[in-house]
């Protein structure tokens, strides 16, 4: 007997409304990348960490080299305003508590945290 595997195509967003100064509400997405996307993003941060491999198998981050532009270099490649792209420039101009639970959810969307990949497993 023979397990089926499925995946799916369709586009997957969080939808985050953010307040602008003017008190407006924007809805900005957190969109699922691209293959292309995420490797691109694993490979402009591949020099930013240091890890090993825990007793248990797991990488294990054991140290963070530089913070700068973190959180905007996965958001760059997910972060829409309607059918158009953030850019990093913009994104780079939010706050930090923002820039961070977007990029929390980016995370969780692309299956980067563990959060997001028992969510790809279902």
């Amino acid at each position: 007997m023979s397990d089926t595997v499925k995946f799916s195509l369709k586009k997957k967003c969080i939808v985050v409304p953010i307040e602008q100064e003017d008190a407006s509400i924007v809805e900005y997405e957190v969109r699922r990348a691209s293959g292309e996307a995420i490797e691109s993003y694993l490979d402009e941060n591949s020099d930013r960490i240091v890890t090993s491999v825990g007793d248990d198998g797991k990488i294990q981050i054991k140290q963070i080299k530089t913070y700068k532009c973190m959180f905007v270099s996965l958001l760059k490649h997910c972060l829409w305003v309607g059918e158009k792209k953030m850019t990093a420039a913009e994104i780079a101009k939010f706050p930090y508590d923002v820039q961070k639970g977007l990029f929390e959810e980016a995370q969780t969307i692309n299956g980067l945290n563990e959060a997001g990949a028992e969510e790809a497993k279902n």
